[in-house]
């Protein structure tokens, strides 16, 4: 309860987010967001502290092809990681890779896309839908993320 004379909420909007352990320390997550707007859905690894980004990076220095293979997937389902969390330089660690073929992703913070969500997604029942099938699409991802961070 409020003891302010401004009874407005404290939040107007909801959040969920889903992973295979229950937890957000697994390597990829499936998040989705709700306010009287409408909202997202995303999925990755958003990540955004060095420590716990470096196993990502590295794997996509180390293994290009199996970040080919999930980078392709991703594409092939019409998403794209975001480029907004991107870095200006090289992270630390990984400067002599300025010139590996994966060097956009590496100066990525978090290796995250997502999917805006209408109001009319979640009153028609239509978001379960979506976000089951951003699931299915970032399924191969997720598997990677897993693999590389834990």
């Amino acid at each position: 309860m409020r003891f302010s004379e401004d009874k407005s909420p404290y939040k107007t909007s909801i959040a969920a987010v889903l992973t295979p352990s229950g937890t957000k320390k697994c390597g990829g997550l499936l998040y989705v967001h709700m306010d009287a707007t409408g909202g997202f859905t995303g999925t990755g690894l958003h990540i955004l502290a060095p420590k716990p980004l470096k196993p990502s990076l590295q794997a996509i220095v180390e293994d290009a092809a199996a970040f080919v293979k999930v980078r392709d997937a991703l594409a092939g389902a019409d998403r794209n990681l975001a480029d907004d969390n991107r870095l200006t330089s090289m992270p630390r660690g990984f400067e002599e890779h300025g010139d590996h073929r994966h060097a956009d992703a590496v100066q990525l913070k978090s290796l995250l896309f997502s999917q805006e969500l209408p109001k009319v997604a979640f009153t028609s029942g239509d978001v379960v839908n979506r976000v089951a099938k951003m699931a299915r699409d970032a399924m191969q991802f997720l598997v990677w993320g897993r693999e590389v961070t834990t």
